[in-house]
């Protein structure tokens, strides 16, 4: 007898896989509001900005031929919302600690554990969205959007910080032109807008009609 699927609610009501998710689940309507009630930062930003909004500025960090891959960079944080890099870091200490107490010697299996959920996820979000996984070498691309998209959101909708962030992220120049701060609603509805224009899906819904 097989275990009973793992299941969460979307924002509709409708149930999806988390374990092993699966392309008829998603729904980006869903997938866009879900993003915009997000926030980045771990809320810990003076203006509460949402991880719909960080797509939209990471994919005016690219050039167009990579606009739809951006848009769905953090689309997985739909379903595992949003886990700021510092605390992935701290949960992988506390859980190196806890497996030496045990006696094993290390805790990679949680850092393991989020980057595999991660890429299921991604995986059957591009497949709905009938758009490849990304190459190694748009990967690169992406990440460098990211870092500025991040740093321009840091510039923006943050107080002033009183240390260095990682490297990277201190690197990357921020985008000229400053961000406005978008509302839930507004952020869902330009996400999904962004959505049906550029993911291969949406256009080849456009053709057949």
């Amino acid at each position: 007898m097989s275990a009973r699927p793992i299941v969460m609610s979307t924002i509709s009501g409708r149930p999806t896989r988390l374990v092993d998710p699966v392309p008829d689940e998603v729904d980006f309507r869903d997938l866009a509001d879900t993003l915009a009630r997000i926030r980045r930062f771990g809320g810990a930003a003076r203006k509460e900005v949402s991880v719909a909004q960080h797509s939209l500025i990471a994919a005016d960090c690219a050039p167009d031929i990579l606009r739809p891959w951006v848009l769905l960079h953090d689309a997985h944080e739909w379903r595992m919302t949003d886990i700021p890099t510092p605390v992935v870091k701290a949960l992988s200490a506390i859980a190196d600690e806890e497996f030496e107490k045990a006696g094993y010697e290390s805790g990679y299996i949680l850092r393991s554990a989020i980057k595999s959920m991660k890429w299921r996820h991604d995986c059957a979000i591009h497949a709905a969205a009938r758009l490849p996984m990304p190459t190694p070498e748009q990967r690169v691309m992406i990440k460098r959007a990211d870092f500025i998209a991040l740093a321009t959101e840091r510039r923006d909708f943050c107080d002033r910080q009183h240390f260095r962030w990682e490297a990277e992220i201190e690197a990357a120049t921020p985008l000229r032109r400053p961000q406005r701060l978008m509302s839930s609603e507004e952020a869902a509805d330009r996400l999904y807008d962004e959505f049906r224009h550029w993911l291969p899906r949406f256009v080849e819904l456009r053709r057949s009609a």
